[in-house]
């Protein structure tokens, strides 16, 4: 399995399974979300109180009862439960291409997703979330969004906010969605280590910066991609061709990543009632400079 794809219950839990653990806060947490408050705080033990909640879930969706989940959840029963605890992303289920791009923009613009991001400078909504490629039994076709995490083994769901992006969460999901179809592949990992000298698109999916600004003003790094003149990036970009427009500083610190397609830039962004947007590139060129940024543009090889 890649790692960048979350299993919801990887082993057994529950009667002749594991009685803790996080795959049991898992489902505690999705049967609290889906509408299932008797089953308590999600303290990460099956209690009497779990195996009622869950029961009671089963006999709502039409299931045979059984007083645990099977390792790896073949009947797919957790999926009914995740979509009504409203942590879930429908992707593309196999779809590449400008097709993948445009339906994940407008996914992600009906569900509304709010924009999430900590750093040093404080905490935009309600912080980071990580986005994976749902493990289900082969099929690729959703997305699953947790709280940050080093592993898939420890994520956790957030009870407050269930879907949130970020520029990057969304710029690498978009990336290999156009690529792949899916958040599935071996390229594609859910955590957001990227950023100011480590490029997203060059470092996971092997793309090449653009020549960039041949002679950059005076202050500004000459460096791979780095353009300060948008008729001079305008010259270099093909039709037809996802890009990865990520906004730095003068000397090439990446602070922000977007895609760049058919003069349009695609991100999530703070701001707004609906954080995911496009903007046409001209207007987009002109609020990065108003904020002191220049962009690093990279292309598939």
């Amino acid at each position: 399995m890649s790692a960048g794809v979350l299993s919801i219950v990887p082993k057994k839990i529950g009667e002749g399974g594991l009685k803790s653990g996080t795959s049991v806060k898992r489902l505690q947490q999705l049967l609290w979300m889906a509408g299932y408050t008797s089953v308590g705080t999600a303290d990460g033990g099956w209690g009497k109180k779990t195996a009622a909640a869950w029961a009671a879930f089963q006999e709502t969706a039409s299931y045979r009862s059984q007083p645990f989940v099977e390792s790896g959840d073949p009947e797919n029963r957790l999926f009914p439960l995740a979509f009504r605890a409203g942590v879930l992303i429908p992707l593309t289920g196999g779809v590449t291409g400008a097709k993948a791009l445009q339906a994940f923009y407008e996914t992600c613009r009906y569900l509304k997703i709010p924009y999430g991001w900590e750093s040093t400078s404080g905490l935009h909504g309600n912080g980071s979330m990580m986005t994976w490629g749902l493990g289900m039994n082969g099929s690729v076709s959703f997305g699953i969004c947790t709280r940050p995490t080093s592993s898939p083994t420890y994520a956790v769901f957030d009870t407050k906010v269930p879907l949130a992006l970020n520029c990057t969460s969304f710029a690498q999901a978009a990336l290999s969605l156009w690529h792949f179809g899916n958040l599935h592949n071996t390229k594609y990992l859910a955590d957001q280590m990227v950023g100011a000298f480590v490029n997203l698109s060059q470092s996971r999916y092997g793309y090449q910066a653009l020549p960039g600004t041949d002679k950059p003003p005076a202050g500004v790094t000459k460096f791979p991609g780095l353009y300060s003149s948008l008729e001079e990036l305008q010259e270099q970009l093909k039709a037809g061709t996802l890009y990865h427009f990520a906004l730095c500083k003068s000397n090439g610190s990446i602070t922000h990543d977007t895609v760049l397609y058919d003069g349009e830039v695609y991100e999530s962004n703070k701001g707004g009632p609906v954080t995911v947007r496009k903007t046409a590139l001209a207007e987009r060129w002109k609020q990065a400079r108003n904020a002191s940024r220049y962009a690093i543009v990279s292309k598939p090889l």
